[in-house]
């Protein structure tokens, strides 16, 4: 069991650990060694909807019988080459941009699309980018 911050890498490529008795709280022992990471690299990007329209919240369409969504939500996974997949929509290194249907249209930092202007209608584009996220910086996902 490793106490929270016991481990440390105090210069490129060196691990320090320290295991501590959990009961006297008094170091049992510590270690130092080389250590080589190889982490997996995203390769793959895609955005998935809750649903394929929207509408306004003041509109009628949202009532039955038509029960129109007032929002939609994108949900972001990225594709690793270990195989795994991350849920990256609420991630702070996912940017959200409307390129098409912006002037009656939103998006939030977590993927929350909504309709903003009343009376309006149209296709909405929305490209999703990690321009933070070294490794996946070349990625793009869009959704229309």
């Amino acid at each position: 069991f490793l106490k929270y911050n016991s481990v440390s890498f105090p210069e490129d490529d060196v691990l320090l650990s320290t295991w501590t008795d959990t009961c006297t709280g008094l170091p049992i022992a510590s270690g130092a060694g080389k250590m080589f990471a190889i982490l997996a690299k995203p390769y793959s990007a895609s955005v998935a909807v809750s649903n394929n329209y929207i509408t306004h919240s003041s509109s009628s369409a949202r009532l039955a019988p038509a029960n129109i969504p007032t929002q939609l939500q994108l949900a972001v996974r990225l594709r690793y080459t270990s195989g795994d997949t991350l849920d990256f929509t609420s991630d702070a290194r996912t940017v959200y941009t409307i390129t098409m249907g912006s002037e009656f249209a939103a998006v939030t930092s977590k993927g929350l699309v909504t309709v903003t202007e009343a009376g309006k209608s149209g296709m909405i584009k929305i490209e999703v980018t990690f321009p933070t996220y070294t490794e996946a910086g070349r990625l793009k996902g869009a959704r229309t």
